[in-house]
């Protein structure tokens, strides 16, 4: 088992207060058989020189560095550059504990169906103390496919925690990667587009230890995120279908304009769909209306209701008033 060599892909971008520990806790593996592909996205602070000094200590360190591009970008350098087998997400601020790749790399020898493996979290603050409120642990591994059955409303990916993933670099580099046009949801349209190729695993076991601060691209830029995650949804949908969407996609990616590009979907997908109702269910409950169209919250009502009354039968129109008025 120990000769399947794992790619550790690590972007950092002015982390040098935490990249000392999270590398070092990639260094104390278990299993040893790896080498650290670090992609420099364009530092500011002291990292540079951090990095160097880490990387004449281990010969399995190599360091890429590139203008500062975002995430995905960095991550598909990464990749490019990867000989592994399997690859191995890991954060700049996070730290992985001693057994992680031991155990993910014999759950994947285990299991040939599985394209990637993630794990639990243990949620700690910038001070490296656990917060009062962690992850409930599942009550099994594989996790629920809903990516070939779109009956179910809300949509949703066999998603695992992105720094926690492992996964096979075969499939990973089929699907091409990262697409730059998710910045801040690039894992949520991952694991659609995986689980396409097989199946999504989560072990029960607190194997990484995540930093929950302000600086997360999902707490900085909130309805980017959002927008990210229904586009990514939209995208799958249209991929069940058999539908070509990469042109709304690349206009999505220079535009930025949520709303229209699910205006678009929504003529893409005509009644294959309730675009509309799905838009705005994501858009509401996580309280940025304007993503699906809507001026206000007031508004983003209304159409709720008239979406109750058109359809009383439909669970989805219950479940898009519920969410509105629980706002």
């Amino acid at each position: 088992m120990q000769s399947t060599l794992i790619s550790v892909v690590l972007p950092v971008f002015n982390a040098e207060r935490t990249i000392s520990a999270a590398l070092t806790s990639v260094l104390e593996q278990t299993y040893d058989s790896f080498e650290v592909i670090i992609i420099d996205d364009g530092s500011t602070d002291s990292s540079p020189e951090l990095l160097a000094d880490l990387a004449t200590q281990d010969h399995r360190i190599s360091i890429i560095r590139t203008p500062n591009r975002g995430v995905a970008a960095a991550l598909n350098t990464g990749l490019d550059a990867a000989q592994g087998d399997l690859i191995a997400r890991m954060d700049a601020d996070d730290i992985s504990e001693p057994t992680r790749f031991e155990k993910q790399v014999a759950h994947l020898a285990q299991h040939k169906a599985c394209v990637a493996v993630g794990c639990y979290m243990t949620l700690i603050d910038d001070n490296d103390f656990p917060l009062p409120k962690q992850q409930r642990t599942p009550y099994g591994v594989r996790l629920r496919d809903r990516c070939r059955d779109f009956r179910h409303f809300p949509p949703s990916p066999p998603a695992i925690p992105h720094p926690t993933a492992m996964i096979r670099s075969v499939p990973l580099k089929a699907i091409g990667g990262y697409r730059p046009c998710f910045r801040s949801a690039q894992d949520r349209d991952l694991w659609w587009r995986l689980s396409e190729l097989g199946e999504i695993h989560c072990l029960p076991d607190r194997l990484l230890r995540y930093r929950r601060h302000e600086a997360a691209v999902s707490q900085r830029h909130p309805e980017r995120s959002v927008a990210d995650s229904l586009i990514s949804d939209l995208s799958a949908i249209a991929r069940h279908f058999g539908l070509e969407d990469s042109e709304l996609l690349d206009e999505y990616n220079l535009e930025r304009v949520p709303s229209a590009t699910v205006q678009k979907y929504a003529r893409l997908l005509g009644p294959r769909y309730p675009v509309p109702q799905l838009a705005s269910f994501r858009a509401i409950t996580r309280g940025h209306p304007s993503v699906a169209g809507h001026q206000s919250s007031s508004s983003a009502l209304r159409y709720s209701i008239l979406q109750l009354l058109r359809t009383p039968l439909s669970p989805k129109s219950y479940k898009l008033v519920s969410a509105t008025l629980s706002r």
